[in-house]
Parts: structure tokens; sequence; C-alpha cells
């Protein structure tokens, strides 16, 4: 039995290896399906040009994450003025603003 088990461990890592992930427990409020689909492009297209040396593949890199850059600096912006307008108190106010400076650090 312990033989079996183990020819067939092997011949499942040659025809289905592990693949690791990173799982986020959370994500930023304002990081959005869009954006990380972008995000996972831009680590593939940067893997691959890497591995490549291909010009066109860093330009292509490059270009993609300029725009991820524009586009999380706008979502961040739009969340945080939505999240000002809801508020009513001056310490909620300071609240959100200890909150946008600590998660600016982050990112």
């Amino acid at each position: 039995m312990l033989c079996c088990n183990k020819l067939f461990l092997q011949i499942v890592e040659v025809h289905a290896p592990l693949k690791k992930v990173k799982v986020r427990s959370h994500s930023l409020p304002w990081i959005s399906n869009d954006i990380r689909r972008k995000m996972n492009r831009r680590l593939k297209l940067y893997k691959e040009a890497v591995k490549t040396k291909d010009d066109k593949l860093w330009q292509d890199y490059k270009s993609l994450r300029n725009s991820i850059t524009t586009d999380v600096r706008r979502a961040k912006a739009a969340y945080f003025a939505s999240q000002v307008d809801e508020v009513k108190t001056s310490s909620a106010y300071w609240r959100l603003v200890k909150k946008a400076t600590d998660l600016s650090k982050c990112h």
C-alpha cells in the first residue's frame, strides 16, 4: 500500500503540481476587481519580460504599470471623497483623516 501511494503521489506531482497562490484575507476597499485583474496581468507581463528580455514586453509592462498607478490613485481619491461626504462630526472626520494617512503608508 505504501509503495502504491508513493507512486501515485509521484505521478500527481508530475501531471498536477501544487500551485502556490497568495490569498489576501482583506483587500483595500478602493481596489476593484478590474484593478486586481490588471495587477495580475502586470505580474504575468513582468515575469515574461524578465524571462525573454523582449523590449516590446517591457514597454507593455511599463505602460500597464503606469495605468494601474493612475487607476489606484483615482480609486483611492474617489473612495475617500465618498467617505468625507458621509462624515457628520468633527471626530469622525479626524478618524477618517488618520485612516487615510495610515493606509497611504502601506501603498
